[in-house]
């Protein structure tokens, strides 16, 4: 039962709700977000959460994702217990039972008092207490279990809140439910298709004699049983139910028959469903073989689900297709009554009234409790409340009291500001300022080590300042709650009370308690593992313990057994891990020249723990199945699991493609052998060499041949090494990073004079000139003094001081930077990828005219700033210059993955002799066999036969994210959709196809994108699913009829939809927040209550009936229209989606997924690949490679604010993974370079 889980039954009390330490919301704050609540959002929870805090003071930043509406609540008089005097009687709890006459989500708010008669209550008259302060209690909320009957709503979500006055004792609980009518079930109701076979249905249940004969004027003879209407069903259910509530008789209302004449010419047999959610239970009885709906009894639960059912069906009935059905209904607004039960009825507000500015535009408000009519005392209120409750986030609070008085121009709060800074308090603003005083990033998150370091050195350099650092450093720790810090910032020593104090604990504390204090210390914060032993260490020297000082030793507790946690915690290891992946964690471990007994130890307490016969075998025989060598204790690594790559510096997502290449095994026999296959330095054939539509140079080849060089080596240590991971060569990754220690001065100056030297293929950009001349000579020639640039250095490689770089705390060994991790991909689009055809699509005088949306052409938008074209740098970090200079590239340097992607490729290309030459010269060769295909664009001018098509190379499709979650499908048809340019004055069709697939399809998702609002990029982590296989028959050139005439079909729905779904932003996107008809007919409630107030004369001599008369005909057309509109556009999805089922013939299969979790300026990469072979997914990061366990890591994606979301899929062709082309595992340990560890 619900009320169960809360801790009370039936009636009884609400539970005992313990204040939290969290910071709360006024009652006029809560009931704001309570009008905004979207009970079905789950990223964001606008009754519980607060806005993120920001550090500007941007007026239109929105607290929360705008709600799809605002609520309008109706009371539930039935199932409401209201206030009825002017103060509540605390002996009693209140409830306001409301549902929203726009989406049908009932509320119950409910109140209670547990301290009773000594309750003293908050409200306007408490002058210390003027309004309710509200803190969320998670240990009383969430979604549980109800009593409503199977297919109805199941679930209910309750949320349970104290009031933080040390004197009042109010808890209040929200508990949300869904429609009793759910969309599937409404629609058995909207459906005007279903009417006519329900008609049916009833004259062939019952004879015709049953029914009145149906004669048409002209004739006598019978005509079918003319179909119900939505209105006559609504009803007939509305009669049926409130029967069963009122037409009582001896304790029980009336059965229904199944098989009833009324029922079944309304509903048909789709009334089953209403009357189980209703609780009826079907009788089988007598001779009628369709049974009976006997009613329920109404117990509390029961009764309250028919009301809401009743009640649902009486908004229905407002709306213009239920108009007819003849049910009164006056909607009681529940706002007052939620008001009164909230003691918020009146509060001080500003001058200027109530504030009209639209709820999601106050975050600052929103992070005080508060909203925007406050009034200047009540404002500085909810600050002594956030801090009460919250003192962490006094900075923040302080802050918004800042912003309010400079936005509101308010002595009174310039003052309180002034008050509270005299008192010690400090704004975020004091804290970044705190940063710059001690030349550090206020953006940056810093070790306390670097923090303390940094001030030290500052007061050594400036002893004058020492006392402004001080205080700075002071408030840095303070706002990092870091005790090391502030104990820094302080002239003496931490002393014995200090220690106590720092790990929260009493004096009287036992050692053994104290060291379990000091563990989690260090595991939830290890930058405080310097202060925590200072600490320790006081406390040992005081008490003489043996224990403590034994420990600070040795690091052991010899007088307390290892707990499984801390057992996991030694190994480094997540408890969720399956056996073999744990054992290779230890593996790994035993490499890093840890403590083996240590190690050993942990892992023998897991064994235990988990009763694992696969972990005691390992322990026991170096095996993990015996007699099988499965699983062999190689020092560091194992036979049959590939390797890792160690991270040398932003190397991670190199490292990603390495490993992809690897289990490519056409590419990496060739690269294993590629004596066999390396470029003659031949300068007649060097003269004809073109990779990537240019010439490619002597240096060029020279420098990719070592490149390849080093590449086979590194492979041939991934197949031999004896290791868990490997080490690039530091050469190796600044080579394939983009740089060349081999060109001179004069080759780079040519690479910049170069760097829009056309390739021999052209994308979809630059394909298009404006006389449509597909016949002429794509490509221009380049000599050898050209251009030294391969095809993804698009930007001034200068190494400067103001290189950006990224932080790798986890790295120790960076040859370069300990500066992590690579940038994920710039937002322009690299020259052998497959744009979407509606992006950037203007270009050599086409713009896009998009007739199929608009009258005319439109302007194309405004380009962003030139400096924005790549995500931005973070500032660098104050350190010491390096004396080594590279000449481009170095690996701290953040990268851009599909520019990553084709300077490897390049380089390979340019070390290899080719196999062919295409019709452009272009060289052709086992990369362009294994990851290029071709596309053919299609061009035709309006009203003209004529048409032109062009053939065009491709290594990857690029696919977009930037309008939210979508589905692989729907992304690549962005790419080969239709689109119309408008090209020398003429619009002109233009799609693309497929005319070749390569056998590894590779798929880039932009995920970088523009914000023009604010001038800046961001990274979208909007979803994108993709399944196992995935078939690219609908994007093939083809010449079938059939499926062109598909095509045209889905194009002409997508038309049709962009055009609806901009006809409803229209209609439901107003200035005021409210669709069209709620804005007409709060223009109609204005209206009225005007016209029956003083202010009458308002109106002027405006004829009123035919003025509400105009406005209810709009109401009721405006409504029409956007439930035809909606009903359209869900038929025209259903219908897009399905359009090409069936056609399965060129299916590929998933193979590797590149992952990126972070920001546009920072973050880490990894890679997830399957092996086809022993059927499992495997995690690459970096040195470690794991087993993935649950799928849904892979494909989901889902599991946080900041998702891991990935940026490049490699699908590989269904025949070719049969055939072996894909081989995940290569291992070659001799066994006498093997090391066996002895465990015994």
């Amino acid at each position: 039962m619900v009320v169960e889980a809360f801790g009370y039954t039936g009636s009884a009390s609400m539970p005992n709700i313990e204040k939290s330490s969290r910071p709360g919301k006024t009652a006029p704050r809560l009931l704001a977000d309570l009008y905004h609540y979207d009970i079905s959002r789950t990223s964001t929870n606008a009754l519980i959460d607060f806005p993120a805090h920001h550090y500007d003071s941007k007026p239109d930043r929105a607290a929360f994702p705008s709600p799809p509406h605002s609520h309008i609540l109706l009371l539930k008089n039935e199932q409401s217990d209201l206030i009825s005097h002017s103060s509540p009687d605390t002996r009693k709890r209140y409830i306001v039972a409301a549902v929203c006459q726009k989406c049908r989500t009932h509320f119950d708010v409910e109140i209670e008092y547990p301290r009773g008669l000594g309750t003293s209550l908050c409200g306007r008259d408490n002058k210390d207490f003027p309004l309710h302060h509200f803190q969320y209690s998670e240990s009383f909320s969430g979604v549980f279990q109800g009593e409503h009957a199977p297919g109805s709503r199941e679930l209910e979500d309750k949320r349970a809140f104290k009031c933080s006055s040390p004197v009042c004792s109010a808890s209040l609980c929200i508990t949300s439910k869904i429609p009793m009518l759910d969309a599937k079930t409404k629609q058995l109701l909207d459906d005007r298709s279903l009417y006519p076979g329900r008609a049916k249905l009833a004259e062939q249940e019952f004879p015709s004699e049953d029914f009145p004969k149906y004669y048409p004027e002209s004739g006598q003879f019978p005509v079918p049983l003319p179909p119900s209407q939505p209105a006559q069903a609504l009803r007939a259910l509305h009669a049926y139910l409130n029967n069963c509530l009122h037409d009582i008789k001896n304790g029980a209302s009336k059965p229904i028959h199944r098989r009833n004449k009324r029922l079944l010419h309304n509903m048909g047999y789709d009334a089953d469903q209403i009357f189980r959610k209703a609780h009826y239970k079907l009788d089988i009885v007598g001779d009628d073989p369709k049974g009976i709906w006997k009613p329920p009894y109404l117990s509390d639960q029961v009764r309250a689900d028919i009301q809401d059912i009743l009640t649902e069906l009486k908004i229905l009935s407002q709306q213009p297709a239920y108009r007819e059905s003849g049910i009164s209904y006056v909607p009681p607004y529940a706002d007052k009554e939620l008001q009164r039960l909230l003691a918020c009825e009146k509060y001080d507000t500003t001058y200027q009234g109530r504030s009209s500015a639209p709820y999601e535009f106050m975050p600052r408000y929103a992070n005080l409790g508060a909203i925007g009519d406050f009034s200047d005392d009540l404002l500085i209120w909810c600050f002594k409340r956030q801090i009460a409750v919250d003192k962490q986030n006094a900075p923040y609070y302080l802050e918004c009291l800042m912003d309010f008085a400079t936005g509101r121009k308010s002595e009174a709060l310039g003052m309180a500001v002034a008050t509270y800074r005299s008192e010690g308090y400090f704004s975020t603003s004091d804290v970044r300022d705190a940063y710059k005083a001690l030349n550090l990033d206020p953006d940056k998150q810093y070790e306390p080590d670097v923090i303390i370091g940094n001030f030290r050195a500052h007061v050594s350099d400036a002893p004058r300042s020492e006392a402004q650092m001080r205080q700075a450093l002071l408030m840095i720790g303070t706002s990092m709650n870091s005790q090391a810090i502030v104990q820094a910032a302080s002239k003496g020593p931490m002393n014995v009370s200090q220690a106590y104090e720092y790990f929260g604990a009493p004096s009287e504390i036992e050692p053994s308690f104290l060291i379990s204090l000091y563990q989690i210390k260090i595991k939830d914060q290890p930058s405080e593992e310097s202060a925590a032993k200072d600490a320790l260490r006081l406390i040992a020297n005081k008490l003489s313990s043996n224990i403590l000082t034994d420990f600070l030793v040795s690091g052991n507790v010899y007088d307390q057994p290892l707990d499984v946690s801390m057992a996991y915690s030694r190994l480094e290891a997540d408890p969720n891990m399956d056996d073999d992946s744990l054992i290779a964690v230890y593996q790994i471990r035993l490499g890093e020249s840890v403590n083996i007994e240590d190690q050993r130890q942990a892992l023998i307490v897991i064994a235990e723990s988990r009763k694992s016969d696969v972990i005691r075998t390992f322990l026991q025989r170096g095996e993990t199945v015996p007699g099988t060598g499965r699983g062999v204790l190689i020092q560091g690594g194992r036979a049959d699991w590939p390797v890792g790559l160690d991270n040398i510096g932003n190397t991670c997502y190199l490292n990603s493609l390495l490993q992809f290449y690897f289990t490519i095994k056409p590419l990496r026999d060739m690269i294993l052998q590629f004596d066999l296959y390396q470029e003659d330095m031949n300068e007649e054939i060097l003269q004809t060499k073109r990779v990537g539509g240019r010439k490619v140079t002597v240096n060029e080849v020279e420098h990719a041949k070592k490149f390849v060089g080093h590449l086979r080596d590194l492979f041939q240590m991934m197949i031999t090494s004896k290791d868990a991971s490997v080490k690039p060569e530091a050469e190796f990754a600044r080579s394939a990073l983009g740089g060349s220690k081999e060109e001179t001065k004069e080759d780079q100056e040519k690479r910049r004079l170069s760097v829009d030297a056309p390739p021999p293929v052209v994308t979809l950009d630059d394909d298009l000139d404006t006389k449509m001349d597909v016949d002429n000579e794509t490509s221009q020639t380049i000599d050898d003094g050209g251009s030294e640039i391969t095809l993804v250095e698009k930007f001034d490689t200068k190494t400067t001081d103001e290189d950006f770089v990224m932080i790798d705390s986890d790295k120790k060994d960076s040859v370069f930077s300990e500066d992590k991790e690579n940038l994920p991909p710039r937002a322009e689009p690299t020259a052998n990828a497959v744009r979407p055809v509606l992006q950037d699509i203007g270009v050599d005088g086409a713009e896009p005219s998009h007739v199929s949306e608009t009258e005319g052409p439109q302007a194309p938008p405004t380009p962003p700033p030139e400096t924005h074209d790549h995500p931005p740098p973070i500032p660098p970090r104050p350190a010491p210059k390096s004396t080594t200079k590279h000449t481009d590239f170095t690996l701290g340097r953040q990268q851009d993955v599909a520019e990553c992607i084709e300077n490897v490729m390049f380089q390979i290309e340019a070390a290899i002799k080719p196999e062919d030459h295409d019709e452009n010269g272009e060289q052709v060769d086992l990369v362009k066999k294994l990851f290029y295909g071709k596309t053919k664009q299609s061009l035709q001018l309006l009203g003209s036969n004529e048409k032109r098509s062009k053939i065009e190379l491709f290594s990857h499709l690029l696919i977009d994210v930037a309008d939210g979650s979508r589905d692989i499908y729907s992304a690549l048809d962005s790419v080969f959709d239709v689109t119309t340019v408008n090209l020398e004055g003429k619009d002109t069709i233009r799609y693309l196809s497929i005319s070749e697939l390569p056998p590894v399809l590779q798929i880039q998702i932009q995920r970088v994108q523009f914000d023009r609002t604010i001038g800046k990029t961001y990274k979208s982590t909007a979803h994108l699913k993709f399944l196992e296989t995935i078939y690219m028959d609908r994007y093939l050139d083809s010449s079938d009829p059939l499926l062109q005439a598909k095509r045209e079909e889905a194009w002409a729905w997508k038309r049709e939809i962009v055009s609806l779904e901009r006809r409803r932003a229209g209609l439901t996107n107003t200035s005021v927040g409210l669709d069209a008809p709620q804005t007409l007919d709060a223009v109609r409630s204005w209206i009225e209550e005007i016209n029956d107030s003083e202010d009458k004369d308002l109106l002027g001599d405006a004829p009123l009936p035919e003025l509400l008369n105009g406005l209810d005909t709009g109401i009721k057309e405006s409504t029409e229209e956007l439930n035809e509109i909606n009903e359209r556009l869900e038929v025209l999805r259903a219908k897009t989606a399905a359009q090409f089922e069936g056609l399965a013939n060129h299916g590929y299969r998933v193979h590797s997924v590149f992952i990126h979790r972070g920001s546009v300026s920072f973050g880490h990469y990894w890679i997830y690949i399957y092996d086809f072979k022993e059927k499992i997914w495997r995690k690459y990061n970096d040195e470690y490679v794991t087993a993935v366990t649950d799928p849904r890591e892979v494909f989901e994606h889902l599991d946080s604010n900041n998702p891991a979301t990935p940026y490049f899929l490699v699908f590989v062709r269904e025949q070719e993974t049969e055939r072996g082309m894909v081989e995940a595992v290569q291992r070659r340990i001799e066994e006498e370079e093997t090391t066996v560890m002895k465990l015994d």
